[in-house]
């Protein structure tokens, strides 16, 4: 007698496993999975940056400038006002930004901490630890509401894969462990894009922005699109309030000093820096006519972002006018790329997925619409 067996229908788990509760939790398993790889792949990054280079090499050149302001030390360095130098020339010793640039980095100076609870010790620098979080959190929250504002909620599957994909991101691991202002500046690219009708926060922070570095302050070009002329006179206002403020913590000569800094610096053109515009046209213009070409994209991109009808091609050119104008393209400036590249996946889901799939608040407005 032969016995038959039967095998077990599978398909009722395949449909409960289909179902949009238990997507839903899988979609967070991949999450929790995509920040822990994250974390992870930073910690790998932190390893080998501290291998070949200063650690937090960015971070600690701005918490040197800080202290060199309240010492009453010059803030830039010797070579920089003396002749041609390369800005990775005067790292930890020099600065590269405008004086300005002192005081909203005031509260991320150098703070050591040492703390023990339960008998576990930790020594650390609070302020590092502030300006990593502010990074991070800026950049990371910008994409995530980048997605809100695209797919109508923040759904634990598409976040799951921005983080997957910035675990494998170069950019951001090294922009993250040196502790450069890219990841924060990228984070407010990508909140511009999220923002719509909201765009009044854009011209204040630009206003702070361009102490940073005086191109990203040039942001303030999606909200004149939307606005009109205020957004720019309120930008202007906050960069000149804080310029005037930095002269109660540096003498006017110091102004003086940056300029000079500002003329005298040259792009590492010969050793990894090849992505700029000055670089790019260095061996046909010379440095200082290739630094000139930089600055006039910066113009044709930024009439380019105000003209062009298209929202996501207008927000392309207002990154590229962000940075025309950089003639030490390090590989973290990329970060904004990514930002670009999410922006675009998730245009092409909405282009590809049928209507029913799209929630109802973000099926109104055709693909490019808006200013």
């Amino acid at each position: 007698m032969t016995t038959t067996t039967v095998m077990p229908d599978i398909r009722p788990y395949i449909d409960r496993l289909r179902s949009w509760q238990y997507a839903r939790l899988a979609g967070w398993i991949v999450l929790v999975i995509g920040a822990l790889l994250l974390a992870w792949s930073l910690k790998l990054w932190a390893d080998w940056q501290f291998s070949v280079a200063p650690p937090n090499s960015d971070w600690q050149t701005e918490a040197n400038a800080v202290q060199r302001v309240f010492d009453h030390q010059p803030l830039y360095a010797p070579e920089q006002l003396s002749g041609p130098y390369y800005m990775t020339s005067v790292i930890l010793r020099g600065w590269t930004y405008p004086p300005a640039s002192i005081i909203p980095l005031i509260p991320f100076g150098s703070d050591p901490i040492s703390v023990s609870v339960g008998g576990l010790a930790f020594n650390g620098d609070l302020g590092l630890w502030a300006w990593g979080i502010l990074n991070i959190g800026l950049y990371i929250a910008g994409l995530a509401f980048i997605l809100k504002r695209e797919l109508g909620h923040i759904f634990p599957w598409p976040m799951a894969f921005v983080l997957l994909g910035l675990a494998a991101f170069r950019p951001f691991g090294e922009g993250v462990v040196a502790g450069n202002v890219n990841v924060a500046l990228a984070g407010l690219y990508a909140f511009c894009w999220a923002s719509d009708e909201r765009r009044g926060w854009i011209a204040p922070v630009s206003g702070i922005a361009a102490t940073f570095k005086l191109f990203p302050g040039l942001m303030v070009l999606w909200a004149v699109r939307a606005l009109g002329i205020r957004p720019i006179l309120i930008a202007l206002s906050v960069f000149v309030g804080l310029c005037v403020a930095s002269l109660a913590l540096v003498p006017i000569s110091t102004w003086h000093d940056f300029t000079t800094s500002l003329i005298n610096a040259q792009p590492p053109c010969q050793s990894y820096n090849t992505l700029s515009f000055a670089c790019i046209y260095e061996q046909l213009t010379g440095v200082t006519i290739a630094k000139f070409v930089g600055y006039g994209f910066v113009v044709v991109f930024g009439i380019g972002t105000l003209l062009v009808k298209d929202r996501f091609w207008a927000f392309v050119l207002l990154g590229a006018t962000m940075l025309a104008g950089v003639t030490d393209m390090h590989l973290h400036f990329w970060v904004f790329g990514y930002v670009v590249l999410v922006v675009g996946l998730c245009k092409v889901y909405k282009r590809t997925r049928p209507a029913s799939a799209i929630p109802m608040n973000t099926r109104s407005a055709p693909v490019g619409a808006g200013p």
